[in-house]
Parts: C-alpha cells; sequence; structure tokens
C-alpha cells in the first residue's frame, strides 16, 4: 500500500510560492534601482552637457569680441604698413632731392646772388633769384649745367630782368632747370 501526505505536500507548495513572491520582489526592486540610477546618471550627464555648454557659449562671446579686436589691430596694421611704404618712397626721393639741392648749393657764387624761390615739377626745377651783376647769374647757370644729373638750364619767359631796390640795381632771374632720365 501506498502512502500519500498531502499535507505534506502543502506546505512545500506554500514555502515554493513564497520563494516565487520573494524572487520576483528582489527583481522588481533591482529594476526599480536600475532605473533610479539611469535616471540619476542621465540627470548628471545632462547638468554636465548644460555646464559644458555655458562654458562654450561664453569662451565664443569673449572670442568674438577678441576676433573685433583683431581686425582693428588688422585694420591698423594696413594703415601702419601704407604709412612705412609711403615714409619709405618719402625717403628714397628724398635722397634724390637733397642730392640735387646739395649740387644747386654747391655750384653757388658764395657772393652776389641768393635764391627766392624754388620748385620741382616733373623733371624741371624752377628757380627763380636775385643778383647784383648778370656775370654771377651767367656763371651759375654755367656751373648748374656742367652738373652730372642735369641735361638743360635756360632763361624761362620770364627770364633775366634790372629792378632796382632800395637804390641799388639788382637783376632778378628764372631759370628753367631740365634732369636727365
Amino acid at each position: 500500500m501506498i502512502e500519500i501526505n498531502l499535507l505534506e505536500t502543502k506546505k512545500k507548495t506554500k514555502d515554493t510560492n513564497l520563494s516565487i513572491s520573494y524572487d520576483s520582489q528582489v527583481i522588481t526592486l533591482s529594476f526599480i534601482a536600475v532605473i533610479v540610477i539611469e535616471i540619476i546618471a542621465l540627470a548628471l550627464f545632462t547638468f554636465h552637457i548644460n555646464n559644458r555648454i555655458e562654458t562654450l557659449t561664453n569662451k565664443r562671446s569673449h572670442l568674438r569680441s577678441v576676433e573685433v579686436e583683431v581686425k582693428k589691430i588688422q585694420l591698423k596694421l594696413k594703415e601702419v604698413k601704407l604709412m612705412i611704404n609711403t615714409v619709405k618712397k618719402l625717403e628714397n626721393n628724398r635722397g634724390k632731392a637733397t642730392h640735387i639741392l646739395d649740387e644747386i648749393a654747391s655750384v653757388m657764387p658764395k657772393y652776389g646772388l641768393w635764391l627766392t624761390k624754388m620748385a620741382k615739377k616733373g623733371k624741371v626745377l624752377s628757380i627763380a633769384g636775385k643778383s647784383f651783376s648778370t656775370e654771377a647769374v651767367a656763371k651759375y647757370m654755367t656751373n648748374i649745367g656742367n652738373l652730372k644729373d642735369v641735361s638743360k638750364v635756360r632763361f624761362d619767359s620770364r627770364g633775366l630782368s634790372k629792378i632796382k631796390q632800395k637804390g641799388t640795381d639788382v637783376y632778378q632771374f628764372f631759370i628753367s632747370v631740365q634732369f636727365k632720365d
């Protein structure tokens, strides 16, 4: 004969149900914990990203102001370069003008002749002056004509004229000097 103990089996079933119920609670709590951790991680990540965005926005604003300053400096640099080039051109041309003026002054007679006006236009130098004698004017024109950079010396349309100045005879002259290429 077989004997079946039904009561004990029921007890075992109840224990199994308790164990299953306990396991599903652990799984549910674990699932909720994972979701909470993910939400916290997402919140921290969002906070970090927002801080990074704010930092980059501030840097961009700063770089825009720096860019404006750089553009101002570049414009000033262009102006300075233009000024430097102008000064260099003037300096190069000044050397020629200084040389010409030095030569014109060096061939001038020591006494009895003085210059009242000089103007240069292109390759022509116009000289106006006064002298106590026509010989001094002629000698001055000859000396200018002998300079290496001069191609022609002549009176301009106003020429040479005698004027009275405080009771003394003075000659006023207007010379045109043509330079070589």
